[in-house]
């Protein structure tokens, strides 16, 4: 059974849909109307209101609610904002949008482009084109693949794989068992937190680190530091990278118009490099079984691994290699 209904409304256009299972896409078309679509069992038994700009679908009693699969198909003009609840269903989203909210039990979420952002899934995947300004996406079960975001990105899975192309504010990125891959981000603080699970992070030319990055069994390394910074007085940001079980790296991003710049690291700031890597060393109880140099650098790591304003030291030097020296030297 089928079931269509058109409304004309002014703008700016909303749309409520309470769905159990089955399927709900949503996409732009004419301007000034909303024609809604209902395609299955007791359709009847469904009510689709309207009050003001805003439509409302959704069963006339719960035990509709329960029971019944169908397929909801909406046109909606440019900028429409969308409000979905479902319990187990599909959620499409085509064309330019504008605040969203989905709200899932399990379903895939698939979503191509809107003005503002807020996804809750228990299980499911969720694609995302892109978000014009921020953007919050968390999944208990499933990847997550974000493009663009023009504002802020809060973003989180406890299973699952968080990809992002770019983000033009903040971050927080978290997940328990999954890899992050961050194409770039614009934002001063960048908070990356993985239990188990690589974190790859693409930073833009141009600007200083604060870094603070830790791994318990994994390598790390950051883009090459520059000694002459691109601009006269360049931007920090600061950088927290976690890892428990994995590897973490920070490039300089290639999608500021496809130019690699250098990337500096602020004074007093530890060389990520040698620091993490001599932190996961002291952790492991491998110092006391290196040589003299090496104990030297783990203890200096160690000092540098706090942030001290001030740091004493009396050691010399001249026993470690050239490039440590070097590293160690432009951060006191």
């Amino acid at each position: 059974m089928k079931r269509d209904e058109t409304f004309d409304v002014g703008g700016p256009a909303s749309i409520d849909v309470d769905i159990r299972s089955g399927q709900v896409e949503i996409r732009t078309g004419a301007v000034g109307r909303i024609s809604v679509s209902l395609d299955g069992d007791d359709i009847g038994e469904w009510d689709i209101d309207q009050l003001g700009d805003a439509i409302t679908v959704r069963p006339a009693s719960r035990r509709t609610w329960r029971h019944r699969s169908i397929r909801i198909l909406a046109i909606v003009p440019v900028g429409t904002d969308i409000d979905v609840d479902s319990a187990s269903a599909d959620v499409t989203l085509a064309g330019e949008l504008g605040t969203t909210r989905l709200r899932s039990a399990s379903g895939d979420v698939r979503v191509d482009g809107v003005v503002r952002l807020d996804v809750n899934t228990a299980s499911g995947e969720m694609r995302v084109n892109h978000v014009r300004t921020d953007a919050t996406c968390s999944t208990a079960s499933g990847d997550i693949e974000i493009g663009e975001v023009g504002g802020r990105l809060n973003a989180s899975s406890a299973s699952g794989g968080i990809r992002v192309t770019s983000a033009a504010d903040d971050m927080q990125i978290s997940t328990a068992s999954g890899d992050v891959r961050v194409g770039c981000c614009r934002g001063s603080v960048v908070s990356i937190k993985a239990i188990s699970g690589d974190v790859r992070l693409g930073l833009p030319a141009g600007i200083r680190v604060e870094p603070e990055i830790s791994t318990l069994s994994g390598q790390t390394s950051l883009a090459t530091p520059s000694s002459q910074p691109t601009v006269d007085n360049p931007r920090r940001v600061r950088v927290r990278l976690r890892s428990v079980s994995g590897d973490i790296a920070s490039t300089a991003s290639t999608l500021d118009d496809g130019v690699i710049g250098p990337i500096g690291l602020a004074r007093g700031r530890t060389p990520v490099r040698t620091t993490a890597r001599l932190l996961v060393m002291a952790r492991r109880g491998h110092v006391r079984r290196r040589n003299g140099r090496e104990q030297q650098r783990v203890a200096i790591a160690r000092a540098l691994a706090n942030r001290p304003r001030l740091l004493l030291a009396d050691e010399r030097r001249d026993n470690w290699n050239h490039g440590p020296v070097q590293r160690s030297s432009s951060c006191w």
